[in-house]
């Protein structure tokens, strides 16, 4: 039976009936750590994997060239309005900014829907995505951002419009190298490969 009455000494340990030996020795071995780091790996890889199946259950199904066509007509939009920022400096035009805007935003949807498809096309869509992602590489934020973000629909920094007039005036410059030909023959490429 327990004395409840007695209490322990400060130097005697209550646990040290308790405590199993060998187990401390045991328990940070190499085998103990390959175990826990595969566990761990394995946690990690189901974790990934369902994190992908539940993204791509967002994503809309639907036949890869349904959403081509769709793709092809916002690109198409998108090579129009650069056309007209090569012929003309429309970086204050407000009624621009926003059909550029919208347009953008329309492809930027349709694209995110189909973006880890791996066909062919995708792939050229997404490097030209990556490139106004990427312009200009002097700034904080890109082009692609300012038009990902709605910049000319809900709000118009003046940065954007400070890119769109440098787009427009290198086209001016120097068409043939200039981004705006670039990314407008790009366009083409793509279209043509469908």
């Amino acid at each position: 039976m327990v004395d409840f009455k007695s209490t322990p000494t400060e130097s005697e340990d209550p646990y040290k009936k308790l405590k199993v030996s060998g187990v401390e020795e045991k328990k940070y071995t190499e085998e103990y750590e390959e175990k826990f780091q595969k566990k761990e790996t394995s946690k990690k890889e189901t974790f990934l994997s369902y994190l992908a199946k539940k993204l791509i259950s967002f994503f809309p199904r639907g036949s890869t060239q349904k959403n081509l066509k769709i793709l092809e007509n916002d690109l198409s939009n998108i090579h129009k309005y650069f056309q007209e920022l090569a012929n003309k400096d429309l970086s204050q035009d407000i009624t621009y900014l926003k059909k550029l805007s919208a347009c953008w935003q329309s492809f930027f949807n349709n694209f995110i829907s189909v973006a880890l498809n791996t066909h062919p096309i995708i792939l050229q869509i997404r490097s030209f995505f990556d490139q106004l992602h990427s312009y200009p590489d002097t700034q904080h934020f890109s082009l692609g951002y300012y038009l990902t973000e709605y910049a000319g629909e809900k709000w118009i920094p003046f940065p954007f419009m400070e890119m769109l007039s440098n787009l427009h005036k290198e086209y001016q410059a120097d068409a043939d190298s200039s981004h705006l030909y670039k990314w407008m023959r790009e366009i083409e490429d793509i279209i043509k490969f469908k």
